[in-house]
């Protein structure tokens, strides 16, 4: 009987050293379901006639793009704080993913390009030594479309290139509604001098959206002139902050916002109550918030 007990004891303690020899076996967790912030994904493009501007104002491609980024960045803080809702910006010159640029059409010394040297000598065939290049704020002075030849119109219904606001926006809201891309609105800065034809009246504009569309364009020379004082260059804050508010603007009728349709005693981006201002939580009437939708930008729906 000792003995029998005593194998008994024997067994028991070598399943108790057995037990704690072997791991525990680890119990998988069901899957859960990680839910991501709304994204918009946009594709901000600079044109031939905004880099040539900064250019000339001691702003390489390289600190353009930096510009552009934190003009991003700052457009973002309100969508961010008010609605949770990411800006995801990817910054890009027109012709990498647009093509041709459509001013280019225009002939030289039609009023968008021409020799930009203050000392143009001619050259032996009659033409200019200077370097070709925009002028800033450029108009174009083609033609009308019922003189033969003439091919700067867009659309064709239109005279001259009265209608440039409409050629920059056009590309890239197509270009957004496609598949084969990741981008859910396109926009455009420019140093053209934008205008359109509206019921036979030529009229100019800071920029140019679609109510809840996928493309906009806007000017971003604005306020340059106060920027150039020695200690800000090359950063030009007030022309800055002049996009910024733009953008947000023209970003604001892809949400479906009118013009100065707003609240009344209540500031808001559609009726310039936040000019200038460096950033805000919250740039939107109470009319603004209850219209504003991008639902069919978020990246995903």
């Amino acid at each position: 009987m000792k003995k029998l007990t005593t194998s008994v004891i024997a067994l028991s303690l070598a399943m108790i050293i057995t037990c704690f020899c072997i791991a525990p076996t680890s119990v998988a967790k069901a899957d859960e379901t990680v839910t991501l912030p709304p994204t918009i994904n946009i594709l901000l493009l600079y044109d031939d006639s905004y880099e040539f501007f900064f250019s000339h104002l001691s702003v390489n491609r390289e600190l353009l793009e930096k510009r552009l980024q934190e003009l991003g960045k700052l457009a973002e803080l309100p969508y961010l704080n008010k609605f949770g809702i990411h800006l995801n910006f990817t910054i890009g010159d027109y012709s990498s993913y647009l093509g041709d640029e459509y001013a280019l059409q225009c002939p030289i010394g039609n009023g968008l390009r021409d020799y930009q040297d203050y000392f143009i000598q001619p050259t032996a065939n009659g033409g200019n030594s200077g370097t070709l290049g925009w002028i800033y704020n450029g108009q174009c002075t083609c033609t009308p479309i019922t003189e033969t030849g003439n091919d700067c119109n867009y659309p064709d219904a239109t005279p001259g290139h009265h209608n440039n606001v409409i050629a920059l926006r056009e590309p890239a809201r197509l270009f957004a509604l496609q598949e084969s891309n990741n981008f859910d609105l396109c926009a455009v800065i420019s140093a053209q001098s934008l205008c359109y034809s509206w019921c036979g009246d030529h009229r100019y504009c800071g920029g140019m959206s679609y109510y809840k569309g996928t493309g906009f364009v806007i000017n971003g020379t604005y306020s340059i002139g106060s920027s150039c004082s020695g200690s800000v260059r090359p950063y030009y804050p007030s022309n800055l902050l002049s996009d910024v508010t733009l953008f947000l603007h023209e970003f604001g009728h892809s949400a479906d916002l009118f013009d100065n349709m707003c609240t009344p005693n209540q500031p808001c981006i559609m009726s310039g109550g936040f000019d200038s201002v460096v950033s805000a939580n919250d740039i939107w009437c109470d009319y603004c918030l209850s219209r504003f939708t991008v639902d069919h930008l978020i990246a995903g729906n």
